[in-house]
């Protein structure tokens, strides 16, 4: 569990993410991130904007348009970008309910804590790291996330085909609107 991702980073892609949604009862609840290929429409958000901040933009690129993603996002790639989602559910929610009238986001992060981190602050335990890791708990979840990805990539092989397939037509239309506007 070394892997770090930019937390900045993955604070923006879940405020873009849930930007998507027009009120609270939209957003989907943690649990159901685990098994959401059964959802197409957040399983390709997660993978576009959350898997794309694990895997690293430059693999993203190269990869999400020639290959379904289980062929270029580990199982470990996957069940971690749940975790931090699981991890900071809570967190992001409070913050997007913090929203000003004007759009503007309220920061909230002080208002509720990742499940399974300390979030940056100090630990009764005597760790005064800026970044301690993971609880056990967080550390069994993520080997639990792994199972369970595992399972669902099994289950829904066709599905990453499916949305390899609908990410191909978007650029496909997406150059050629931008063909047309050219000759126009």
């Amino acid at each position: 569990m070394n892997k770090e991702v930019n937390v900045d980073n993955s604070q923006m892609q879940c405020q873009v993410f849930l930007s998507d949604c027009t009120d609270l009862e939209n957003i989907p609840a943690k649990e159901e991130f685990v098994d959401m290929r059964r959802r197409p429409k957040l399983h390709g958000n997660f993978c576009s904007r959350f898997l794309k901040c694990v895997v690293g933009t430059h693999k993203w690129k190269m990869n999400h348009l020639k290959v379904p993603v289980q062929d270029f996002v580990t199982v470990s790639d996957e069940a971690f970008a749940l975790l931090v989602i699981i991890n900071n559910h809570e967190r992001w929610m409070e913050t997007w309910k913090c929203k000003e009238e004007d759009g503007t986001t309220v920061e909230a992060v002080n208002l509720v804590q990742p499940e399974f981190t300390n979030g940056g602050e100090n630990l009764k335990n005597g760790c005064t790291r800026k970044h301690c890791g993971w609880s056990a708990e967080g550390i069994q979840l993520f080997n639990d996330l792994c199972a369970e990805v595992r399972a669902s990539r099994a289950a829904w092989k066709e599905f990453d085909e499916k949305l390899l397939h609908k990410w191909q037509q978007e650029r496909k239309s997406e150059r050629e609107k931008r063909r047309q506007q050219k000759e126009n």
